[in-house]
C-alpha cells in the first residue's frame, strides 16, 4: 500500500505526491477544491484509493468524492 498526498482542482484534475513535502510546497494554486492524504493499493487487478484528512498548509479539507475522482483518473472506473 503506498501513502500519498493528493490535491484536487476545481476542474476534478489533481495532484499526487510524496508525502514528505508540505501541501503548499507543491503546489499554491487559487483553483483548488479538496486536499489530504490517500492510500493506493492494488488486489487482484483492482485499484483500491481511500483519501482521508485535511491539508493545514492550505487550509483545504478531504471530501468523500476525493476518492472516486483519482481512482477514475487512474483506471477510467468508478
Amino acid at each position: 500500500m503506498k501513502q500519498l498526498k493528493y490535491i484536487i482542482f476545481e476542474d476534478n484534475s489533481f495532484i499526487l505526491f510524496d508525502g514528505c513535502q508540505k501541501h503548499s510546497e507543491v503546489c499554491n494554486r487559487v483553483d483548488i477544491k479538496y486536499a489530504g492524504f490517500c492510500s493506493i493499493d492494488s488486489v487482484d487487478n483492482d485499484i483500491n484509493v481511500i483519501c482521508y484528512g485535511e491539508s493545514i498548509s492550505l487550509k483545504k479539507m478531504s471530501s468523500k468524492i476525493d476518492s472516486s475522482i483519482i481512482k477514475y483518473w487512474l483506471t477510467g472506473e468508478f
